[in-house]
């Protein structure tokens, strides 16, 4: 099954997918078999490129939050049941990941941050959310830690809020001007924090408990954007730019002009980020509103020369069966080459209705929600 989030979820014998692009639908597969176990679908469960994460209320019951683009759902992970819902906007589309501390989820996106009491049933906008507030987030997800809610924004500003209010605590600029735009979610590694940003490098702090700035280490060789996030493992950095994937430790020894001599001279653009740039209007393919092969299919031209070949598309995200089946449908004349008009021809072909794609079909027909649990008594 292919699904747009790069994450799934474990829960005991369960995988949980987040297929909002795809099929309007959360669905859990056994993570032995891969028969499909449960799905929770409906025509509300739009905009939605997080990863799902499993909460506990005081009381002791596990829930699976999403955030969608116009309620956050609260289901058990067990039967995919709907056991709550807040009726809040978080915008077209939510990209950040929930964080949960103390019996409480907050949930962040590009315009607001939300904190709900977990556990409750059915309608509970009123009755279980603790506080609301503007911020400017974008894609990184915030991060708790002893009280305090951090997040840095995709402009590069860092704020500090309390966990229990929403009240600003504090906010400072990381970096200065327009290269410090974040994608990165802010990473803990061992005493210090860290922050990658796409041009202005990784800045190190710490929080005692004000914004205390340890460095800033720059890849002065590498061009290329760093859109991911950090990680730390046995005592090793991994990070990644469009070009190339890092491994930062004590002693390391590999030089980068060298790694650079052996890469292929033709860099590989961002197929995400191209559209960002190129489009006003860009997330359209699959389902309407979403980054689909139709706009994809217009970055892969890494050679500017109005073909696009098989070696260009096999460094697309897509499979290797929709790079066949690309390459079938568009190369009309049998030339090894998708020219500028056969992929006009192919991108038209793609371009479709929500609902009109493999796995929404029937997305008029769905109810808006899962079916909801029942109240306890």
């Amino acid at each position: 099954m292919r699904c747009s989030v790069q994450y799934r979820v474990v829960f005991k014998d369960l995988l949980i997918v987040n297929a909002c692009d795809e099929t309007q639908a959360l669905v859990a597969f056994d993570r032995t078999s891969g028969k499909e176990v449960w799905r929770a679908e409906g025509r509300l469960y739009e905009g939605s490129y997080s990863t799902p994460i499993i909460g506990t209320a005081l009381e002791g019951s596990d829930e699976i939050i999403i955030p969608l683009a116009d309620e956050i759902w609260g289901i058990d992970p067990l039967t995919g049941k709907l056991k709550w819902w807040v009726a809040e906007s978080l915008g077209k589309y939510i990209c950040t990941t929930p964080v949960v501390a103390n019996g409480v989820v907050y949930v962040a996106a590009s315009s607001k941050v939300i904190a709900i009491r977990l556990g409750g049933h059915g309608d509970v906008t009123r009755s279980h959310t603790v506080w609301s507030r503007n911020a400017r987030l974008g894609v990184p997800s915030p991060v708790f830690d002893q009280g305090q809610l951090y997040w840095v924004g995709t402009n590069g500003i860092f704020t500090c809020a309390d966990a229990s209010t929403g009240k600003t605590l504090w906010r400072e600029r990381i970096g200065r001007g327009s290269r410090n735009t974040t994608y990165a979610s802010l990473t803990k590694a061992g005493n210090a924090w860290l922050s990658m940003s796409q041009q202005a490098g990784v800045i190190a702090f710490r929080l005692t408990p004000e914004f205390q700035e340890i460095s800033v280490n720059l890849f002065t060789r590498d061009k290329s954007a760093f859109k991911s996030s950090l990680a730390v493992a046995d005592s090793e950095l991994f990070l990644r730019s469009d070009q190339f994937l890092y491994c930062i430790a004590n002693g390391g020894i590999a030089d980068l002009a060298q790694v650079e001599s052996k890469s292929p001279k033709q860099n590989v653009k961002d197929a995400f980020g191209s559209i960002i740039e190129r489009s006003r209007n860009p997330f359209q393919g699959r389902s309407g509103n979403s980054v689909g092969p139709a706009q994809l299919l217009m970055t892969f031209d890494v050679n500017n020369d109005d073909k696009i070949s098989p070696q260009e598309l096999a460094e697309s995200p897509m499979s290797k069966f929709v790079q066949s089946m690309m390459m079938t449908r568009g190369d009309n004349n049998k030339d090894g080459f998708i020219d500028a008009k056969e992929r006009a021809r192919l991108q038209e072909s793609m371009q479709t209705k929500p609902g009109e794609v493999i796995g929404r079909k029937n997305a008029a027909n769905r109810p808006q929600r899962p079916p909801v649990v029942a109240e306890p008594k």
